[in-house]
């Protein structure tokens, strides 16, 4: 499926290896994704509004840290232009979630949150909680099953129930790691 379900645009180069997180999420999943990369502190104006107006995907992911305020101008953006499109923000750093947090009335943005002791966790949780959104705008895709699947994957074989664990020597036995 060459289809791109969302855009997802990355504050500036060094969002590449936290974006990838969030891709290699999507990509289990069977989720496309075009990506950019732009600074709406960089490159404000008529550059980025038409950058932004010409999006065509129903989705947009913006990723990054520092004072994240490109989600909300982005949503202005389209807003402006009657244009619907969700804008989604992806704080990777408390200024970035407080930059989404503090948003004036009318113009508040979704944001999945910030776990403030494992980057990588939010990250994760951002892509996870994301998926479905795009498995609801394309029915027909595949990508509600994988997600099922996915989810059984974990709950019975990462995240088990185990209710009897058998000690050795009164110590829990460490499991050895399979990939």
């Amino acid at each position: 499926m060459d289809e791109k379900h969302l855009r997802i645009i990355l504050g500036s180069e060094s969002d590449i290896k936290n974006a990838n997180i969030v891709l290699t999420i999507w990509q289990i999943f069977g989720i496309n994704s075009a990506v950019s990369i732009g600074s709406c502190h960089w490159h404000s104006g008529d550059d980025f509004n038409e950058f932004v107006k010409s999006i065509p995907e129903d989705i947009i992911v913006f990723l990054g840290g520092m004072s994240l305020h490109a989600p909300a101008i982005i949503k202005s953006i389209l807003f402006n232009a009657n244009i619907f499109t969700l804008v989604v923000g992806v704080p990777t750093d408390k200024s970035a979630r407080d930059a989404i947090e503090v948003l004036p009335e009318g113009a508040g943005i979704l944001t999945t949150g910030l776990n403030t002791i494992s980057l990588t966790h939010s990250l994760k949780n951002a892509a996870y909680s994301i998926a479905p959104l795009i498995a609801k705008l394309n029915p027909d895709s595949g990508i509600w099953q994988k997600i099922l699947e996915h989810n059984k994957l974990k709950r019975c074989v990462e995240k088990r129930l185990q209710p009897n664990i058998q000690l050795i020597n009164s110590l829990i036995p460490i499991p050895k790691k399979t990939k």
